[in-house]
């Protein structure tokens, strides 16, 4: 077969040069012009140097539920429309929820989390899937159950890992203790259960995580006799497999934890405290963890505080700035410097919930065969 014009006169370090500037559209169109092309662009290499490249080319992923519509837009000032996702499944009577995103890599699963097993992982820019076989522990096999399910990057193995904590339903309606831990691994394509040791504590906002340093967190709490309710952040390590805690900030320790969310904003770890303000609006206290893991570092920045008060902080863009969703079911962005407020012209319904995150178009899931999500 004779070469192209192209690869004759570029030599392939030009050509990765060049490729990995591109977007994932047009690669998908050139490997149709030549094997060595194809076989370039689909190589895990150049798969993960493209991603490393378009981190600096982030988009925010906005999905409203339970319509499911997916859409990304631009993270410029007027926070423009980049395209409509096509979200590949509908689910009767009920619908899907993200648990965690991750390198272009979107985690999704039945919001039902009570029974369900149906989880996936989705590349939108190339539209492929992987359905997650069944888990070792399901409502069939082990009946009633409480999920907390985490999504992230392990970096020393270079793999994408599900965490999945299953409280399972003792004969008094309480939570058997300590919880069963099962870890899926991309790599391998299965579950497997793990011996990492999780105290019986509850979860809160089981549907909220930060993925931060290698690690997932949730918000969690726990009641002793002498102290009471105490709340703070449980982080399970996806290269170690252990589960560790951190603390909140002393102020916050006894707070209502349903009344916290956490996040990853940029590289790090958030905290968002909703209260009410002195003009009885619900404003939202922002604090991040200056150094990861150490409890002392907490550090509150500012106050969100808005006339039409604030219903929840998403999370944060490249400028700085935070979306957040007002209490008239508004899309802001938020300038914590001038206190400033634009709308980006999105709404919620009184019945959707709106999801944002940072997304980088990837090339993850190229080199996997498309599967098929199916129902019990």
């Amino acid at each position: 077969m004779k070469k192209t014009m192209a690869e004759t006169y570029l030599p392939q370090e030009l050509l990765v040069e060049i490729f990995k500037r591109l977007p994932v559209k047009s690669l998908l169109r050139l490997r149709s012009v030549s094997k060595s092309w194809c076989s370039l662009i689909s190589s895990r290499e150049f798969i993960t140097l493209h991603m490393n490249y378009s981190v600096n080319n982030t988009r925010m992923l906005v999905c409203y539920y339970p319509s499911e519509r997916y859409a990304l837009h631009y993270d410029n000032d007027a926070f423009e429309l980049h395209s409509e996702v096509e979200f590949p499944f509908r689910m009767p009577n009920s619908y899907y929820r993200i648990v965690g995103s991750c390198n272009g890599l979107v985690c999704v699963g039945y919001n039902l989390v009570f029974y369900s097993n149906d989880l996936f992982l989705w590349n939108p820019s190339i539209r492929k899937i992987v359905t997650l076989p069944t888990p070792g522990i399901t409502f069939k096999s082990h009946g009633a159950c409480m999920l907390v399910l985490g999504f992230g990057f392990d970096s020393k193995s270079n793999d994408y890992k599900v965490v999945r904590i299953v409280y399972l339903q003792g004969r008094n309606g309480l939570n058997k203790v300590p919880p069963e831990v099962e870890l899926y691994e991309l790599s391998t394509g299965t579950w497997r259960g793990i011996s990492a040791v999780i105290p019986p504590y509850q979860m809160y906002n089981c549907s909220l995580q930060a993925n931060v340093n290698g690690a997932v967190h949730w918000i969690a709490s726990h009641v002793t006799k002498i102290a009471g309710l105490g709340s703070f952040i449980l982080a399970f390590d996806l290269s170690d497999e252990v589960f560790k805690e951190m603390r909140l900030p002393s102020t916050l320790v006894h707070e209502c934890p349903v009344a916290m969310s956490i996040a990853a904003c940029g590289e790090l770890l958030s905290l968002f405290h909703y209260h009410r303000s002195s003009s009885s609006n619900r404003c939202c206290s922002v604090w991040v963890m200056q150094k990861y893991g150490m409890d002392n570092s907490w550090t509150k920045l500012f106050n969100v505080e808005l006339l039409q008060g604030v219903s929840a902080v998403l999370g944060s863009r490249k400028n700085g700035e935070l979306l957040v969703v007002t209490s008239d079911d508004k899309l802001v962005s938020y300038d914590p410097d001038d206190g400033e407020v634009k709308d980006l012209g999105l709404r919620r319904t009184t019945t959707c919930s709106l999801y944002a995150n940072t997304y980088i178009e990837s090339l993850i899931l190229f080199d996997r065969a498309n599967g098929i999500l199916g129902y019990d």
